[in-house]
């Protein structure tokens, strides 16, 4: 699994001012995981990154630029 710093999903929080905190409330994580999630440390799980797309009304594509690079193996970067 390849990841980076994921903008878009600092970016949609950002320009909905809320907090790490507030967000993971919202997804029933913690703080650490999104924090994780922005600074390309790891990826959610799928409920959990539905729950992110929900929140931020993007795809978890848009969100967490996942490609199919092999057909069998999604990358989340």
């Amino acid at each position: 699994m390849s990841i980076q710093d994921n903008n878009t999903l600092r970016d949609c929080r950002e320009r909905l001012h809320l907090t790490q905190e507030e967000v993971a409330e919202a997804v029933h994580v913690t703080p650490k995981s999104i924090y994780r999630y922005e600074n390309g440390l790891g990826c959610p799980n799928l409920l959990t990154a539905l729950r992110i797309s929900n929140l931020f009304g993007k795809s978890v594509n848009e969100l967490f630029h996942l490609e199919d690079s092999d057909e069998q193996n999604i990358v989340c970067k």
